[in-house]
């Protein structure tokens, strides 16, 4: 290969390898719906509900119920699926729920302030490290939250990756489809 032709492949892989970063780091502060619906839980009434995609849990619950939080903001991303491929009689079940730091939500916004007039927001927006170790995750029903890039966090994420007792795989559900 001559040098232009080296030039040329060099140049193209670079902006391959740029683009992907900058898909990246704009999709890693994102949850992870499929469409413009996400399925939240709210805590205090333990109900699952759909709202726009794209929110920094916890948000404001869907459901009055005694004893939540006294500002709404009881509501959490719930990661669900199905233990079928292409199939919308089984039934959906929650994976982990999720929320992020309080620290976290507020610079995952402020980088999206920044973004939206077009510049770039603050450092850790971008810091795959931060993101894993402010992004909270439990199971329903568990009192404790954890990290999600933690030993526990990962234990809970791992219910993704294992075989159903039907021998199928999980698949996440799609919120927007339902």
């Amino acid at each position: 290969m001559d040098r232009s032709t080296a030039r040329k492949a060099a140049l193209i892989a670079t902006a391959v390898v740029a683009a992907g970063v900058v898909a990246y780091a704009t999709t890693m502060r994102s949850t992870p719906p499929l469409g413009k619906q996400a399925f939240y839980y709210d805590l205090s009434a333990q109900k699952l509900f759909t709202d726009a995609a794209g929110q920094y849990p916890p948000i404001r619950g869907k459901h009055d119920a005694v004893g939540g939080d006294p500002e709404g903001h009881d509501g959490v991303l719930a990661i669900v699926y199905r233990c079928c491929d292409r199939c919308t009689t089984e039934k959906i079940q929650i994976a982990y729920l999720q929320k992020y730091t309080d620290k976290a939500k507020a610079i995952f916004e402020q980088a999206d302030q920044a973004e939206a007039q077009g510049s770039k927001g603050p450092n850790e927006a971008y810091d795959r490290a931060f993101h894993s170790n402010n992004t909270l995750i439990q199971r329903p029903g568990d009192a404790q939250w954890h990290p999600k890039a933690s030993p526990q966090g990962q234990a809970i994420v791992a219910i993704l990756h294992a075989k159903c007792p039907n021998g199928h795989f999980p698949t996440l559900v799609d919120a927007s489809e339902r």
